[in-house]
């Protein structure tokens, strides 16, 4: 039996499609070191041209509405808010022995955190100052994957600590040479074990909470999850890029952990 040739409509549509599947895919598999932007792109165009020759009035159909209409309903509709909300895993504090302050990142031109670390940095130091902990621990990023000379958090943040409290008896500690948050639970359940700490205020975006919290929970970590903000309530009814990224890398971050069984 003979096949049909695929039609120029049918490449219209399987073209573009499948190079937002691959856009998306990118985003949520970033988290893997997966290829750049556009190879994903390219990839997802080039399976969907293939599957569509073969199969086009079955195989289209298919993607848009098994694949590419739920992610376009997630992640560009106040449905990615539902997401992100699910995302965050908030406690109330309480007196601990530690407040552990995730990393991040630092802008290294200016040699300043980068905003959302700065919005994780001045959560603990309100912790810190309303005495729910005695230390602070700071996340020093390894060398491997900051730009040669750039500072690592800790080395701006206690900087920034110094600066804000100048001959405070400040009791620091730092999680040395980590690489992700899977890095900064080990080290910190090491911290505990060599310290006898009990209960650790665990300090890190919303959309990152409750993942955090689950691999220093995997390793032993008593943690009391205090994000440094909650989802804002005033966001638009479209999702920005910045939202949609975050989530979509946060779910592939999520799925790696589940697949690595680190949660």
């Amino acid at each position: 039996m003979s096949r049909r040739p695929l039609a120029l409509s049918s490449l219209l549509v399987a073209l573009p499609m499948g190079a937002l599947a691959g856009n998306l895919g990118y985003t949520t598999l970033h988290a893997w070191e997966s290829s750049s932007r556009q190879q994903w792109m390219l990839i997802g165009a080039l399976v969907a041209l293939v599957l569509g020759f073969f199969r086009p009035t079955r195989f289209l159909p298919s993607l848009a509405t098994g694949v590419l209409l739920p992610l376009v309903l997630l992640t560009y509709t106040p449905l990615l808010h539902v997401g992100l909300s699910a995302m965050t895993f908030h406690q109330a504090p309480v007196p601990a022995d530690a407040i552990v302050i995730l990393g991040g990142g630092v802008d290294c031109a200016t040699g300043t955190l980068m905003p959302e670390v700065q919005q994780r940095f001045d959560q603990g130091v309100r912790l810190w100052q309303a005495g729910y902990a005695p230390v602070l621990v700071l996340s020093q990023a390894s060398e491997e994957i900051r730009q040669p000379g750039c500072p690592s958090d800790a080395e701006v943040e206690e900087r920034l600590l110094r600066q804000m409290f100048p001959g405070a008896d400040l009791r620091l500690e730092v999680l040395q040479d980590v690489r992700d948050t899977e890095d900064e639970a080990q080290a910190t359940a090491e911290l505990v074990e060599q310290h006898h700490w009990g209960v650790i205020l665990l300090v890190t975006s919303n959309w990152h909470s409750r993942r955090a919290a689950g691999l220093f929970r995997k390793v032993g970590v008593q943690v009391i999850s205090v994000p440094a903000q909650p989802v804002p309530k005033d966001a638009g009814f479209v999702p920005s890029y910045t939202e949609r990224h975050l989530l979509l890398r946060e779910a592939g971050a999520y799925l790696k952990a589940v697949v690595q069984g680190q949660l």
